[in-house]
């Protein structure tokens, strides 16, 4: 069974795991029925990002994305029009936090936002988008998204241990569409993929989990993993407990805990340092 196969059969899954259709609430309340005036209807829209301009491997429904067209279509134009779309949410969501630690995930001293677009178009990433429909301008406007992987990876449950996986890069959410159990329903519609695509066993990679990348600064993400089941995997950064002289001779402990840009929290008697970020994972049980 071909690489491509696997992921036309990873793609098919997705494909029933997701729903065509979400309803969210503009008001921000959680949606009652179908039949509720103040609800709009969020349309699904998937990306896949190939190194092939031939998609006979990709299933119907599922754009595909070619990094390596010379010539580039109409349709391969409104796909990196979304694309921006994307990059213009997660700079809502995390743009001031990724401008602050920029140069040190990525090692150089390009802008954040190109050093993104390069991530966004690497080979295999998928997008699950959900948006709505402009019949005036006939464009698709997002409003979340999540993109995601199926890759190996190391050092997830065990150290030095080899697992196939499904790499979670970005789950983005506009404001607007908070506090309604979306974020919830589209981790287990990831999930249950997982659970299908493995129902599979003809194609002989096992996904035993969802990993995921959380700066240690997003601390409603972090609580909304943790509540969701995710754990810290073998190779996570950790906070690291270090004992502060000055906190206890100049009695300015408050009682409250502190943090600087640094990700230094201080507290009486010791100092907390946080990594930029922490790595979770969820084991597929």
């Amino acid at each position: 069974m071909g690489e491509k196969d696997k992921q036309r059969n990873f793609l098919s899954q997705l494909m029933l795991c997701f729903p065509e259709t979400l309803l969210y609430n503009p008001e921000g309340e959680i949606p009652s029925n179908k039949q509720d005036a103040t609800c709009k209807t969020l349309h699904r829209r998937i990306l896949f990002i190939g190194n092939d301009s031939k998609s006979e491997k990709i299933p119907d429904k599922v754009h595909n994305y070619c990094t390596l067209e010379k010539e580039v279509s109409k349709e391969h134009e409104v796909d990196q029009e979304m694309l921006n779309k994307l990059l213009e949410i997660l700079d809502t969501n995390l743009g001031q936090t990724y401008e602050r630690v920029s140069s040190t995930i990525y090692e150089n001293k390009v802008s954040w936002k190109d050093n993104k677009w390069e991530e966004m178009l690497s080979s295999d990433l998928v997008y699950v988008t959900y948006g709505l429909d402009d019949t005036k301008t006939r464009t698709f406007v997002p409003l979340m998204y999540l993109s995601f992987m199926l890759t190996e990876e190391i050092d997830i449950s065990k150290i030095n241990l080899t697992e196939h996986v499904i790499y979670l890069y970005e789950i983005q959410l506009l404001p607007e569409l908070r506090g309604q159990g979306i974020g919830q329903k589209m981790m287990e519609c990831l999930k249950d993929t997982s659970i299908k695509y493995n129902e599979t066993k003809s194609y002989g990679d096992i996904i035993t989990s969802v990993a995921l990348t959380v700066f240690s600064s997003n601390e409603a993400a972090f609580r909304f993993y943790k509540k969701m089941g995710f754990e810290f995997t073998a190779g996570s950064p950790r906070d690291e407990k270090i004992m502060s002289i000055a906190s206890r001779t100049r009695k300015r402990f408050t009682g409250k805990v502190t943090e600087d840009i640094s990700g230094t929290s201080s507290t009486k008697g010791y100092r907390i340092s946080k990594p930029i970020y922490y790595l979770l994972y969820l084991p597929l049980k």
